[in-house]
Formats: structure tokens, sequence, C-alpha cells
């Protein structure tokens, strides 16, 4: 098992989440992967320390990613989170720990990110 740094990927869109899975997988990460805001919760809750970044959908179907990125600020507020979304940004990047990524994009812009971020943090 690899023991690279570990991501939490919140996608709501199967493909998507499997894609995101296999791609950061293979650059090195290890992940756990969450369909919904209750899932990541879940997720983020039993590896909360282990955590070193979060990639959150901010459209997911039982709860906005708003919502899941406020309730993660209150249990590590310093932990990175990068924002993938189809739409213009709801939330502003005027938060030092928050990157945006807008979809579509290719896998090695999402590794490239999460490089560049991890590196930040």
């Amino acid at each position: 098992m690899s023991e690279g740094p570990l991501i939490l990927l919140v996608e709501d869109e199967v493909v998507s989440l499997r894609l995101y899975d296999r791609v950061l997988r293979r650059a090195g990460y290890r992940t756990l992967t969450a369909g919904n805001a209750h899932t990541a919760i879940k997720h983020f809750s039993d590896h909360r320390d282990a955590l070193r970044l979060v990639v959150l959908d901010e459209r997911l179907p039982d709860m906005p990613g708003s919502e899941v990125l406020w309730w993660i600020r209150q249990q590590r507020a310093e932990l990175m989170v990068i924002i993938v979304s189809g739409q213009p940004p709801l939330m502003p990047e005027a938060d030092p720990q928050l990157r945006f990524l807008s979809k579509p994009f290719l896998p090695e812009v999402l590794v490239h990110t999460v490089q560049t971020v991890l590196s930040e943090g």
C-alpha cells in the first residue's frame, strides 16, 4: 500500500470519482472516496488527523459543497481544499486554504493541482 498523502475525494458523478481516484493513486497518493456529503463527513471524521487534502465537488445531491466546506473548517481550519465545479465558484476564494478547479479538466491537471496545493501547505 502506498504511503503517500491521504486525500478525501468527494464527487457525486461516479465516473469522475473513479477517474480522480485512479489518477491520484497512480501518482502515489492514498485516497478515500465519497459520492455524497454524508459519506464524506463520515470518512473525514474517521481519518481527521491523517487527511492532507480534500477534493470537494461544489454541488452534491444531499448537501451543498459550501456546507461541507464549512463543516470541514470547523474541524480543521488549516486543511487545504480544492473545490471542483462545472459552474463558476459560489464560494469566495479569499480563503488561503482553498483552491478552485473548473470542470472539465484533464487528469494531469488534477494531479498537478494536487501536487501544487500540497507543496504550498
